[in-house]
């Protein structure tokens, strides 16, 4: 059972299996290997739940949020009401001040990505008569020809 992203932290699964392997009598460089994880990383699991006698994870861990709850509802009222819009544009919109890439993670947490509108040239009075003489030429065609081309 080899992850598929080392450096991403160990599910409960694999917290939970790491306790059952060590149960059952294995070393901590076989359940590393096993697992395909790190000897220290199972060894700091093990005296983990020895010490508080579960796996889950210490609250706190990792780095404080820059958002409040009320600014990821901003930023998601944003994107609900006006869709294509670029992350610069939600940020003003919604009044926070955080980092593109905070807003995306943001959005993508409930399956929203900011949006930007495809830029489009429009076609000049000649183009456009340029391509209607084009397409009243061609128009008896059949596919047979267009895919001969």
């Amino acid at each position: 059972m080899f992850r598929e992203n080392p450096n991403k932290k160990l599910s409960l699964a694999e917290r939970g299996a790491i306790v059952a392997l060590t149960n059952s009598g294995l070393g901590v460089r076989e359940i590393a290997r096993q697992l395909g994880i790190s000897p220290a990383t199972v060894g700091r699991w093990q005296f983990r739940f020895l010490e508080t006698g579960d796996i889950l994870r210490r609250e706190g861990s990792g780095r404080p949020r820059v958002t409040t709850p009320l600014q990821d509802l901003r930023l998601l009222r944003v994107v609900l009401n006006k869709p294509i819009t670029t992350s610069k544009e939600i940020a003003d919109t919604a009044d926070v001040d955080v980092s593109r890439q905070t807003i995306v993670r943001r959005l993508k947490a409930v399956n929203r990505i900011p949006r930007r509108a495809v830029r489009k040239f429009f076609l000049s009075p000649q183009h456009i008569e340029v391509r209607f003489e084009f397409a009243a030429l061609h128009a008896y065609r059949d596919a047979q020809w267009w895919r001969s081309l």
